[in-house]
């Protein structure tokens, strides 16, 4: 039997704990996807189950409304102040204590535009127009997870009118009309997903979401006076759990891969007072962590993203995760007990609450707006200066033209740069990203020495007639350009960059998977041997043209964002970021090094080692120059002021090399 509670399991004074239940199954998805995404990949369907309760819980009211002749919108508009407002503000207030404490610049600066879109609930809207929900830049954010919140109010702005329109006109046509709407949703979404590639636009916007919350919707219009009882709906649970681990980030989502967990949460919403999954849900743990889970769903996403910009580079990023997750049922239990409950039981004037509506948007607009005013207080009084990747582009925009270049099946537009000025090139710098970071360097070192240069633009790995899944093509690219050195005999100089460590040691991609290097030939072995064999016969190739080959070493890799890391606690402590331990560095390179040496020996290439430069004496250097500009762009790319530096310190060897 219902009981009567004053929490968000209730529809009109009768309390449903299996709605609190299915809230927990949610929320928990969603804090072990976004904590731990690999051990829970497709935990952030949570939110599609959250849409559906929603969906019902407000449907369900507002018929019941309507059937006792006291539908209200003023009256509808006040419930959505007081469920969704008071813990809101709260998050806010506290979410922005913990950015002016951990963060500066830019950072403070994004922080404010998304909470300002926040308070007129068009966050979705921001984050389409900016970023996507699985790209990592958006993880950086502390109020990513309000998007949903967004797509919940705007839906909300229009339901309850054509509810109630179709209810006293058309009621006949009230279930056609819903169906209508969810289907054409759902097509739209999938059509967005499948056809058209445009994900971000489908997983952020209403009209793409819509039919979620109307499936929630249709299930309170069909059982309009009861539950129905199944005594199977443990087989729900079942598949709605187990979607949270099979699930992942890379199927088409939302569209109709969404079906399954929107078909399983109508069916639990539907029958989960009885049953196999009754118990389940119904459990009074299960109910506690569903009556907490909206402040649980607004605290944890802040206090995980702080959390690891604080604490990643002191403690393993497993033990971040969960204690931001402990922190985040304190200060969930805290919200619901002090700051939601309370406010929940009020009963005051309408007008209040509008006024108390309004004072909110004001108070979050006000602060945003303040904390906007913080980030150029801060730009004024920059401590760090991070600059923006020179990205291949001369600062004179020169690019060298060359017919056959023009011919040849590796041209990009914009592809050979001119370093220094367009005439007598004496060198050719050509690498990988490495390679296309310290560019900047290399065009101050021409215009200084007068030893003109063309920079290729187009990463490279450097390994002859090898390739990996991420770059097929590298095996035919390597021998398009040697074709093209093939033309250029008056190009003696060719000086290589590139990330040698990764190359020789293997690397992941960021989903942390193995890149495995391939050889033309079907050689295979440890990933330094296949280094090995693909360096060296590039420079024996080159070495047979008659090329004079000078290869660079490789910088240091900090193991964290030397940009973040500076700018961190800014208003607070003093930079004294340095370089990582001289031993730490030596360890990482010790693979590439070895090869890198043979190569020397054999007279295959001259040698330009970096340790003297960024390890003066054996000791790390500060990684920040003159004008309080950072030396790095993130963990293992150089700014164009730290690659300046580089070839500034590496110029008395370097010039004696090319001529």
């Amino acid at each position: 039997m219902p009981f009567i509670s004053n929490d968000a399991g209730i529809i009109r004074g009768a309390y449903y704990p299996h709605i609190d239940g299915l809230r927990a199954f949610a929320v928990l998805s969603v804090l072990l996807f976004h904590a731990y995404p690999v051990f829970c990949p497709g935990g952030f369907i949570g939110v599609d189950v959250f849409f559906v309760i929603s969906g019902y819980l407000i449907t369900k009211g507002l018929l019941a409304d309507l059937d006792k002749g006291e539908y209200s919108i003023g009256k509808f508009y006040v419930r959505r102040i007081r469920r969704i407002l008071p813990a809101y503000v709260a998050m806010i207030a506290f979410t922005m204590l913990l950015c002016v404490v951990c963060y500066y610049g830019s950072q403070i600066n994004l922080f404010a535009k998304t909470a300002l879109s926040s308070a007129f609930f068009s966050t979705n809207l921001f984050f389409y127009k900016t970023s996507g929900y699985f790209s990592p830049n958006s993880h950086d954010n502390p109020l990513l997870n309000l998007w949903s919140l967004s797509v919940e109010e705007q839906f909300y702005i229009f339901f309850p009118l054509l509810l109630a329109a179709l209810y006293r006109w058309l009621r006949q046509g009230l279930k056609p009309m819903v169906w209508c709407l969810a289907i054409s949703s759902l097509i739209g979404s999938s059509v967005y997903v499948l056809f058209l590639h445009r994900d971000t636009a489908a997983f952020y916007l209403l009209p793409s979401r819509a039919w979620e919350l109307l499936a929630g919707c249709l299930l309170a219009i069909h059982c309009r006076d009861s539950f129905r009882l199944w005594r199977w709906n443990g087989a729900a649970l079942i598949v709605l759990v187990t979607s949270f681990f099979l699930f992942s980030e890379a199927l088409p989502f939302p569209g109709i891969t969404a079906i399954i967990p929107i078909v399983c949460a109508v069916l639990l919403l539907g029958t989960g007072q009885a049953g196999l999954a009754a118990p389940i849900l119904q459990h009074p743990l299960t109910v506690f962590i569903g009556k907490i889970s909206y402040s649980l769903y607004l605290f944890h996403w802040p206090l995980l993203v702080c959390g690891h910009y604080a604490l990643d580079d002191v403690m393993p990023s497993a033990w971040v995760s969960g204690l931001a997750l402990v922190g985040s049922f304190v200060c969930s239990t805290l919200s619901w007990r002090y700051i939601e409950t309370p406010l929940r039981k009020t009963r005051w004037n309408p007008h209040r609450y509008f006024a108390f509506a309004a004072a909110a948007i004001f108070g979050v607009s006000f602060l945003s707006i303040g904390m906007h005013g913080l980030y150029w207080f801060e730009r004024q009084h920059q401590r760090v200066v991070v600059e923006s990747y020179w990205d291949g582009i001369a600062p004179d925009k020169s690019h060298y033209k060359d017919p056959q270049w023009e011919k040849s099946e590796n041209r990009t537009d914009n592809s050979l740069v001119v370093l220094g000025k367009d005439a007598n090139p004496q060198y050719v710098l050509w690498g990988d990203s490495h390679a296309m970071a310290a560019a900047p360097g290399w065009h101050d070192f021409s215009e200084q020495t007068g030893i003109n240069g063309i920079y290729i633009n187009r990463k490279h790995t450097l390994l002859k007639n090898t390739y990996s899944g991420r770059y097929g093509n590298n095996a035919i690219w390597i021998e398009s350009v040697l074709a093209w050195l093939r033309e250029h005999p008056e190009l003696k100089n060719i000086i290589l960059m590139n990330r040698w460590a990764v190359r020789a040691q293997g690397m992941t991609n960021e989903d942390g998977k193995p890149v495995l290097y391939m050889r033309a030939d079907g050689f295979s072995g440890r990933p330094d041997e296949i280094f090995d064999r693909g360096l060296t016969e590039l420079c024996e190739t080159l070495h047979l043209m008659g090329k004079n080959t000078i290869i660079i070493s490789s910088v240091p890799e900090q193991g964290a964002d030397i940009p973040a890391k500076m700018l961190k606690f800014g208003l607070f402590m003093d930079n004294n970021t340095r370089s990582v331990p001289y031993e730490q560095y030596q360890l990482r390179q010790r693979e590439a090094k070895a090869v890198l040496g043979r190569l020397e020996t054999k007279g295959l290439a001259k040698i330009v080692w970096v340790d003297e430069v960024f390890y003066p004496n054996g000791e790390p250097i500060l990684l920040l120059g003159d004008g309080k500009v950072c030396f790095y762009m993130d963990d293992d790319h150089l700014s164009p002021s730290g690659s300046k530096y580089l070839l500034k310190q590496l110029q008395h060897i370097i010039i004696p090399l090319l001529q």
